[in-house]
């Protein structure tokens, strides 16, 4: 009799122990599921990418305005329009900077004769921006009329947002001659500029 106590208390006690053993088991996998236990290394894996920066240009720009011949004498003349069409941005820089065209001009000049370039004037009041590519013509604006001496005036300029391909047509440039500008071949520069 003594030896079935023994063997009975063998029992519950590999009993208890199993199922201690199965209670510590399950604590510990539901510890581990929440990362308490068994957290071991971590690593980190750096990621990279880069986006290079595109184009910025001002293309298509006018080669020549050629005015009309106008006679000696004529006072307070102002010649015919010349059309500045097809001038195009292209903002492809990807930084949200904003972005102007300016153009401002030289004297005309024949010889020692000279005609200001503050008689050459821009009329951007005309223009229409129109997209190329990938540009939403909300974002520019339209400068106004100003003289083309000395630092000149804003064709346009474009907001942070203003990227892609934007085409300019319509602005004119206008000369005004007076009566007393002496006869002769004048030439000058336009310089469009972007910035």
């Amino acid at each position: 009799m003594g030896s079935l106590i023994i063997k009975r208390a063998e029992t519950k006690v590999r009993q208890s122990l199993f199922g201690g053993f199965m209670l510590v088991a399950a604590l510990l996998m539901i510890a581990n599921s929440f990362g308490w236990v068994f957290g071991g290394d971590n690593t980190n894996a750096n990621v990279s990418f880069n986006i290079t920066s595109g184009t910025f240009s001002l293309d298509n720009g006018p080669t020549q305005f050629v005015f009309a011949s106008q006679v000696y004498g004529t006072d307070d003349n102002v010649t015919a329009n010349q059309e500045v069409d097809l001038l195009a941005v292209t903002d492809y820089r990807g930084t949200g900077t904003e972005w102007n065209v300016a153009a401002n001009a030289n004297n005309l000049a024949n010889g020692t004769n000279i005609i200001s370039a503050y008689r050459l004037s821009m009329y951007a009041t005309t223009a229409t921006a129109t997209n190329v590519e990938a540009f939403d013509t909300n974002r520019v604006n339209l400068g106004s009329t100003g003289s083309l001496g000395g630092t000149g005036m804003t064709l346009a300029n474009g907001s942070t947002q203003a990227s892609g391909i934007v085409r300019f047509d319509n602005a004119a440039v206008r000369l005004q001659i007076t009566a007393t500008d002496a006869a002769g071949n004048y030439g000058a520069k336009v310089l469009f500029t972007l910035s």
